[in-house]
């Protein structure tokens, strides 16, 4: 066993790189297009956030975050429950608007004629 662990170590030693891969050599890592990067570098200078995002809350943050570290089983129990709670605030609701047909709420005020 100490022999196949030197054997490792021997493999990953001769698998270790020590070239520096930077961007400064055009020859390396040449523009696909030219001019993109001076353009990706002039837009990305906003500083005010996009309008979506200041629409969004701290709780709907914290609601996709809960949402992101489910599992998959979760998250279609998860929609179910919504759905069923959906479904139920569907029935309420047309309970109520036959409750307000019946006791007349919902009908149109009479328009007096003199």
């Amino acid at each position: 066993m100490a022999g196949n662990s030197s054997n490792g170590n021997d493999l990953e030693q001769s698998l270790l790189s020590f070239e520096r891969l930077d961007r400064a050599s055009p020859d390396l890592w040449p523009e696909s297009v030219p001019g993109v990067s001076d353009f990706m570098g002039s837009t990305q200078k906003e500083t005010d956030p996009p309008k979506w995002l200041a629409d969004i809350e701290k709780d709907d943050v914290d609601m996709v975050h809960e949402f992101g570290s489910l599992t998959t089983s979760q998250l279609v129990e998860k929609v179910r429950g919504l759905q069923e709670l959906a479904f139920q605030l569907g029935l309420e609701e047309a309970h109520e608007m036959v409750r307000g047909k019946f006791l007349n709420i919902l009908a149109r005020p009479q328009k007096k004629t003199s």
